[in-house]
């Protein structure tokens, strides 16, 4: 709503021109050049302590990685939660995957 404001504009027309825009965007986002990488952690860690192992472990990971298109103007492709290498291998979508034989040809 802030912005909004910041530009003159009522939030009715920001949220309206906003809901048509998304109804054009693609379902799945074409070719990729050169994709981004990014992650930011959002919020603090949460610990909790173990008694079994006494030792404190998060309850939950607070990191997202962000893919995005560089080059071709298509913004944020995808947002994971976590940031090891098997939540984001669960979690990619498939157009971001590593391309096997068939799609590189």
């Amino acid at each position: 709503m802030q912005a909004a404001r910041d530009h003159g504009l009522s939030w009715p027309i920001v949220a309206t021109a906003f809901t048509l825009m998304q109804r054009a965007l693609p379902t799945e986002p074409g070719q990729v050049a050169v994709l981004g990488i990014g992650e930011i952690r959002r919020g603090k860690p949460r610990w909790t302590f173990d008694e079994v192992t006494g030792s404190w472990t998060t309850t939950a990971d607070r990191w997202h990685v962000g893919f995005c298109d560089l080059t071709g103007g298509q913004g944020l492709l995808a947002q994971v939660e976590g940031r090891g290498g098997g939540q984001l291998a669960a979690a990619t979508p498939r157009h971001l995957a590593p391309a096997g034989p068939s799609r590189r040809d």
